[in-house]
C-alpha cells in the first residue's frame, strides 16, 4: 500500500532540473507532456509524493537541492495543469526524495491519507518553537535556536532526512522562495555549512505537512538506504492533529547516525 493512500501513480522520464537552471524548461516540458490529461481524482488530492531519480553534476554529486527540484514540477502540475484546484496552499502533505539512479526522472504520486512520519535512528535535534518563522536564510534567532537545541551537528558526509510540520494556513507549495526554504536554510547549525550557504544538498528526503502535530527530522540511516534503492521509512497514518487555532509552527529536528 502506498504511504500516501495513493490514488495516482506515474513515472515521468527525463532529467530532473532545479528551479532557475538551464535544464528547467526542458524538464518542465517533459513533465507537462507526460502528465497532461491524467490528473488525479480531485476529491482525494491532498498529499503529493515526488521521488526523483537524478544524475550527479559538477559540485552536486547527489544532484540538485531537493527543494529546488520540487519547484519546476509544482509549477507544471499545479499552476499549468490545475492539480490541487490550481492552488498550492491546497497541498496538505509533501514527500520529496532524491537518489542517484537510472533511468532518471520522477515518480509522481497523489493521495488523500492523513499522514505522520517517523525517522528511526539517533535524534540530533527534536524541539518545538513558537516564535515567528524566519524571513530569510540568514535569520540569526533561528540559527541560534537550532544551535541551542540540537544534540550535535550531523556527521560530515551524512545523507539527511528532514521533516517539517506547520499550521493549517501555511503554503507548502511555496517551496523554493518562501518560508519553507528559509526554515531549511536556517537549519545550517545542524546540517552543516554556514549562514546563507547551508549544506542542504545532502538532504535526500524532505517531508512537509500542515495541520498536524509538528516535527522536523534529519537523519543519516534512512537516507543511506534511499541511495541504495532499498525501501525508505514510510509515512504512517496520523493520529494527533493540531487545532486550527494553533497558528504557530512546531518543529523538532532528528539526526540519525549511520549504521
Amino acid at each position: 500500500m502506498s504511504e500516501i493512500g495513493c490514488d495516482f501513480d506515474h513515472f515521468v522520464a527525463g532529467l530532473p532540473a532545479a528551479f532557475s537552471t538551464k535544464g528547467e524548461k526542458s524538464w518542465k516540458d517533459a513533465v507537462s507532456q507526460a502528465l497532461v490529461g491524467s490528473a488525479p481524482p480531485a476529491s482525494n488530492a491532498i498529499n503529493l509524493s515526488l521521488e526523483f531519480s537524478v544524475a550527479p553534476a559538477p559540485g552536486y554529486p547527489l544532484g540538485p537541492d531537493i527543494d529546488n527540484l520540487c519547484e519546476p514540477l509544482l509549477a507544471v502540475v499545479v499552476n499549468q495543469l490545475g492539480w490541487f484546484g490550481r492552488r498550492r496552499p491546497n497541498i496538505m502533505g509533501l514527500i520529496a526524495r532524491k537518489r542517484v539512479a537510472t533511468p532518471t526522472g520522477c515518480r509522481v504520486r497523489v493521495g488523500g491519507r492523513e499522514l505522520s512520519w517517523q525517522c528511526p535512528g539517533e535524534e540530533l535535534l527534536k524541539a518545538e518553537c513558537s516564535f515567528p518563522l524566519p524571513k530569510s536564510a540568514r535569520d540569526p534567532d533561528w540559527a541560534n535556536w537550532v544551535d541551542s537545541n540540537m544534540a550535535r551537528k550531523a556527521r560530515p558526509g551524512a545523507l539527511l532526512s528532514v521533516e517539517l510540520q506547520f499550521s493549517d494556513s501555511f503554503n507548502l507549495g511555496d517551496i523554493s522562495t518562501g518560508r519553507l526554504k528559509n526554515v531549511i536554510d536556517c537549519l545550517h547549525p545542524v546540517l552543516g555549512g554556514k549562514s546563507g550557504a547551508p549544506a542542504d544538498d545532502r538532504i535526500v528526503e524532505l517531508v512537509a505537512s500542515k495541520g498536524v502535530h509538528g516535527i522536523v527530522g534529519v537523519g543519516h540511516g534512512p537516507c543511506r538506504r534511499i541511495l541504495s534503492a532499498s525501501k525508505c521509512p514510510k509515512w504512517r497514518q496520523g493520529q494527533a492533529k493540531e487545532s486550527p487555532s494553533q497558528a504557530g509552527f512546531r518543529r523538532g529536528t532528528r539526526l540519525q547516525r549511520s549504521r
